[in-house]
């Protein structure tokens, strides 16, 4: 199981920040917990969503399933995306 990320501050880090004297950077700072190390930093990353599909990706996955229908077999699928692709550029230039 992944470690779970928490993201964290040191407290040198945090005095640093609390010097420039900004009331809305202190109210945040007081929200993020303190790092174990003093001057450490722990930044998660974010989750990235997934995106829609583009244009090209739908029309190849409609082209591939329509060039078989019962399934592909093993080393056909090559030879299908190129007809999928030269079915996409004359379907472009529509």
């Amino acid at each position: 199981m992944a470690k779970k990320c928490i993201p964290c501050l040191g407290k040198a880090i945090k005095e640093v920040l609390e010097s420039l004297g900004d009331a809305s950077v202190d109210k945040i700072l007081k929200e993020i917990p303190d790092c174990p190390m003093e001057r450490g930093i722990e930044l998660c990353p974010v989750a990235k969503g997934k995106h829609a599909p583009s244009a090209y990706q739908q029309f190849v996955s409609v082209c591939m399933k329509a060039k078989a229908p019962g399934g592909m077999a093993f080393g056909d699928a090559p030879k299908y995306m190129k007809q999928c692709a030269l079915e996409w550029k004359e379907h472009k230039g529509q």
